[in-house]
């Protein structure tokens, strides 16, 4: 219907894309850690279209910037605190690690594209468009060149909504 949709990989750490981000015209996010090595929980492999931060553990895979047994930040997420409680009065600033994180961000990224597009192109862009800017604009250097493990590699908002 012309939208552009954003999904996790998954959190397995295995190589299998989740649905619905393996379902097709969908782009599949993988997380990576502080050190941009693929997160230890991130799924991984056919179907993985991007990456983008994601918090944790680094892999034990590939890549000379990862280091398996460092441990990292999360990401820091404004939210409401006390939901156990159930007064939801309160908002935090908890650390989270998951692929939901790193597909926050490529949304993020994605709306600035649309943006940047429907400027230039002076019409709204396909979701195509949106996915192959988004893709062609990756970082794929120190590390991030293996596609089974970063897809087409690590999303670059800057590079991605430059004219």
């Amino acid at each position: 219907k012309g939208t552009t949709v954003i999904s996790v990989a998954g959190n397995t750490g295995v190589s299998s894309v989740s649905y619905p981000g393996h379902a097709p015209n969908v782009i599949a996010t993988g997380a990576t850690t502080i050190r941009g090595c693929l997160a230890d929980y991130s799924a991984f492999g056919r179907g993985l279209d991007l990456v983008a931060p994601g918090g944790g553990e680094d892999a034990a895979l590939a890549g000379p910037q990862c280091k398996p047994a460092a441990s990292g930040p999360g990401i820091v997420q404004l939210t409401l605190t006390g939901v156990a409680s159930g007064t939801f009065r309160k908002f935090g600033y908890p650390n989270y690690d998951g692929t939901s994180m790193a597909s926050a961000h490529l949304a993020g990224t994605a709306a600035l594209v649309f943006a940047a597009l429907r400027e230039s192109l002076r019409r709204d862009p396909s979701p195509e468009e949106v996915e192959a800017r988004l893709e062609s604009t990756a970082r794929r250097d120190g590390g991030l060149e293996d596609v089974n493990l970063y897809g087409a590699g690590l999303v670059d908002a800057a590079a991605a909504t430059e004219p």
